[in-house]
């Protein structure tokens, strides 16, 4: 399948850095903080067509099952951003896209998601 990498964005808003940590972390995979790394992610891309900024928001979401733990627990599914309003995707139902995060230091500095051209229109500049 094609897919084209698109940016999410929002991410300062989400803040979802200790989210992709805590699931870095069930999946046994550390990095060093002074170098940079990219991690990939399952994540799922959900229409939400009544958000009040806009109708055609397309949020990307973790939907991580994680491992149930005793005691001290932290959620690891969340709103990880956003696609562009300008990204030309198209969606009526969830669609789960492989993302990639890169780690620099001791935070995330860049988000993408391979999304499948099919649903990619011309209207939306595509």
């Amino acid at each position: 399948m094609d897919t084209k990498q698109l940016k999410v964005v929002g991410t300062t808003f989400t803040k979802p850095d200790a989210l992709l940590k805590r699931i870095l972390r069930d999946r046994k995979e550390r990095w060093k903080p002074e170098e940079r790394e990219e991690f990939d992610f399952e994540f799922t891309l959900r229409p939400e067509p009544n958000n009040q900024y806009d109708p055609n928001a397309i949020a990307v979401v973790s939907e991580y099952n994680h491992p149930q733990r005793k005691g001290n627990w932290a959620p690891r599914d969340g709103k990880i951003g956003y696609l562009p309003a300008n990204s030309g995707v198209s969606i009526e139902a969830d669609v789960v896209v492989t993302a990639h995060a890169t780690q620099h230091f001791t935070k995330f500095s860049k988000f993408v998601v391979d999304v499948p051209v099919d649903i990619l229109t011309k209207e939306r500049g595509f």
